[in-house]
């Protein structure tokens, strides 16, 4: 149901048929994404089958993913680097932060040559035309890029979209426990039992509170989510940048939320008004697309 929603919403269908980078950002990101979330989950539950055999190769397309994201664009950059600085808080992705660091020194290097040799002024300079009010625009920005069913128009509807984004947060952390992504909550292993050891076991102990509410995936997405937008809020007070199709990195982290909203109208109201909504979730964007691609 995820990659439905994914697959379907009118940016990434529309950069997907263009030479823009956006579909190769939403596709790094996906991969990035789930390989985080089955490493956390193994972390978390120790009894999973393979977990010697596939921890190795999922730790390699995490951190090989996280380069290309990061050398994609921008706010692939952005993404990699939130994801990095919550495993270096919970520790589950890598035992230490040196695979880490070594990601991002490695993502540092493109922006910082490109300021030595002017890249980014020239980056600056063909974003004129961006007009963004800080918090206000950025949050529509966020909306149109990744949320379902949002109108692509010179007059979005703010209050609508607005409720309903506010319908998922709130629908999303009532939904029941379940194994599928976006829904469980793996409990952290107790601190005394935890099976990294070493001069960095007392700094993990010290954030035990922080770790225990990342256990929740659903605080995990809307952290990363939050963070993104709040970077982006945050310098559109400098320099308006944002547009909607920058969001676009965020889309994984949405649909797997919004699978958490179908399943709690699966659980209130039955399997067949679920449907009703995902089925009509996916004609609006499918309709939304039409219109996006007809567009010079």
């Amino acid at each position: 149901m995820p990659l439905l929603l994914l697959g379907t919403n009118p940016l990434f269908t529309y950069y997907a048929a263009t030479i823009r980078p956006y579909s190769m950002v939403v596709a790094l990101a996906t991969l990035m994404t789930l390989s985080a979330l089955l490493l956390r989950e193994r972390d978390a539950d120790r009894s999973l089958p393979e977990i010697q055999g596939d921890l190795p190769m999922m730790r390699w397309i995490f951190y090989g993913t996280g380069l290309l994201l990061g050398l994609t664009h921008y706010y692939g950059t952005l993404y990699v680097s939130i994801l990095l600085a919550i495993d270096a808080i919970e520790r589950k992705i890598s035992r230490t932060s040196l695979p880490g660091i070594g990601l991002l020194s490695l993502l540092l290097i493109w922006p910082v040559t490109q300021k030595l040799f002017g890249t980014l002024e020239k980056q600056a300079d063909s974003n004129q035309w961006v007009k963004v009010m800080p918090f206000i625009s950025t949050f529509n920005n966020m909306l149109i890029g990744d949320f379902p069913v949002i109108l692509l128009s010179r007059q979005p509807a703010y209050l609508f979209s607005g409720a309903m984004f506010a319908a998922l947060i709130v629908a999303a952390f009532r939904s029941p426990p379940s194994h599928h992504f976006g829904t469980s909550q793996p409990q952290s292993p107790p601190v005394g039992n935890f099976r990294w050891n070493g001069p960095d076991a007392a700094a993990i102990s010290s954030m035990r509170p922080l770790r225990d509410l990342l256990a929740d995936r659903k605080i995990y997405y809307c952290l990363i989510i939050g963070l993104v937008y709040l970077f982006s809020a945050l310098f559109d007070i400098a320099i308006p940048f944002s547009t909607p199709y920058y969001f676009l990195v965020c889309l994984p982290v949405v649909a797997l939320m919004f699978e958490a909203l179908f399943q709690e109208v699966e659980l209130r109201l039955g399997i067949w008004p679920a449907l009703l909504m995902v089925a009509g979730v996916v004609g609006c964007q499918l309709i939304l697309t039409q219109q996006r691609l007809a567009l010079p």
